[in-house]
């Protein structure tokens, strides 16, 4: 991406920008809307004598139908609960993030741990697991039962392929929710120059039939990717207004990336 000034600033867009690079990152995303344990993630144990494990939970999801949840239980001694996503390949990724909606079963402290753990090496080996990051139940969240979004920084990640761990170390403790699962990254800005996306819009949101897409300048290009990383659509409008049919996919979340000029915007829809 051409850069016309020494001016630099970090801008975390709110629909969750991506660079767009000679090679793309696509970007990840899993909703839990279509099966569990998602294709190819992993879930298990280690310790205690729990009967609980990471399942689908239709209750309280963040969005859509379902997500993950691990239910409290009572051990011989603390365990701890692992949901492993898919390997994650961040070969062309510059400034990779994490974003999940998470929130818990109580009110109270149960002295319960959580934490994001990453591998470059395995799935299911936890030696080989880095923790990136932990908080205590009152840190999660300011409202235990009102979701809120995490952003855990993976950059020292960039240019690798890996594993991310939810792990939730308890003795009865408290239940853990997570929804809405995505893997990106957040754009550098130029202070001084004009974004050519800055008033660039999409409605509705949720969706039934057509998506319309407003640009100030020409959309080049639009591909539409399913809650399992899968392109469902791809289409070229080279028009700065534009209105995309998407009456043929099945209801869910979806990513649209739009890509103008130079730069690609990526954004979260849920269809109908």
């Amino acid at each position: 991406m051409k850069k016309t000034t020494f001016v630099w600033i970090a801008i975390l867009s709110l629909s969750f920008i991506f660079h767009s690079n000679a090679q793309t990152f696509e970007g990840f995303f899993e909703g839990f809307e279509d099966g569990f344990p998602p294709a190819d993630w992993a879930v298990f144990d280690i310790g205690g004598s729990g009967d609980e494990d990471w399942v689908v939970n239709q209750s309280n999801p963040y969005e859509g139908s379902n997500a993950a949840h691990i239910m409290y239980e009572v051990a011989e001694f603390d365990t701890e609960d692992w949901m492993v996503t898919s390997q994650i390949d961040l070969t062309n990724a510059t400034n990779a993030e994490l974003r999940f909606y998470t929130r818990q079963g109580f009110d109270d402290d149960y002295g319960t741990i959580f934490q994001i753990r990453v591998s470059t090496a395995s799935q299911t080996a936890p030696a080989d697991f880095d923790t990136l990051i932990t908080w205590d139940e009152d840190e999660l969240n300011d409202d235990a039962q009102v979701y809120e979004e995490k952003i855990v920084d993976l950059s020292e990640y960039d240019g690798e392929q890996i594993y991310i761990a939810f792990v939730r170390i308890q003795n009865d403790g408290d239940s853990w929710y997570v929804d809405n699962v995505s893997v990106g990254q957040f754009t550098l800005g130029v202070e001084d120059v004009e974004d050519p996306i800055a008033e660039f819009s999409f409605y509705p949101n949720p969706v039934e039939d057509v998506l319309n897409l407003k640009s100030p300048s020409v959309i080049h290009s639009v591909q539409v990717f399913n809650s399992l990383g899968q392109k469902v659509l791809q289409l070229s409008p080279n028009e700065m207004n534009s209105q995309i049919d998407l009456s043929n996919l099945h209801s869910g979340a979806y990513f649209v990336q739009a890509s103008i000029l130079d730069k690609t915007e990526t954004f979260r829809i849920l269809k109908k």
